[in-house]
């Protein structure tokens, strides 16, 4: 499952709370152009009330709720100064199961856009619905299933000194 690998720090202090841990598939987070999928299943009961999740990942992310693309990022930053994105999950969520996924891509090689560093993935926020439930999001538990994908081609060539390495995805490679 997944395994921590430390805080963000963020002038000086953790930017996250204590109890949302930096995750990966491996202890690590080393690699040239690794892939992860990281996915929350939620089920509930009443309609959203207000729903935040804020993300970070290093490299790259592609958030998902239902099958819908939601958000992509982070911008460009600093790894002395990592930034993250705020979203507002409410107007995607429904009465019943739904499906947070995040596709992180840790590059593992300088780009324009990043220094090197290993792959890593956080999240934290609340659901809270109309009858008083609440839903913590943060990467602290087994509650977010994650997995390597082996489906994109680590050694994929570099185009750039200014860009990430192509993405060569091998469909028959991918996992259901």
């Amino acid at each position: 499952m997944a395994a921590a690998l430390g805080c963000i720090t963020f002038t000086g202090s953790c930017m996250k709370p204590s109890h949302a841990q930096f995750v990966w598939f491996d202890s690590s987070g080393v690699g040239r152009g690794l892939y992860a999928y990281f996915r929350r299943v939620v089920t509930l009961t009443a309609p959203v009330a207000e729903a935040r999740i804020n993300i970070f990942a290093d490299s790259v992310y592609q958030l998902f709720v239902n099958g819908a693309l939601i958000e992509f990022g982070p911008v460009r930053f600093d790894p002395r100064f990592p930034v993250y994105d705020t979203i507002d999950l409410a107007p995607h969520l429904h009465a019943g199961p739904n499906v947070i996924a995040v596709r992180v891509n840790a590059y593992g090689h300088k780009t324009f856009k990043s220094i090197a560093g290993p792959g890593g993935f956080v999240a934290w926020g609340v659901i809270t619905t109309t009858a008083g439930e609440t839903i913590d999001l943060a990467t602290s538990d087994d509650a977010w299933r994650v997995r390597q994908s082996r489906a994109y081609d680590a050694l994929a060539p570099r185009l750039s000194f200014a860009l990430n390495a192509a993405e060569i995805f091998h469909q028959i490679d991918d996992e259901a």
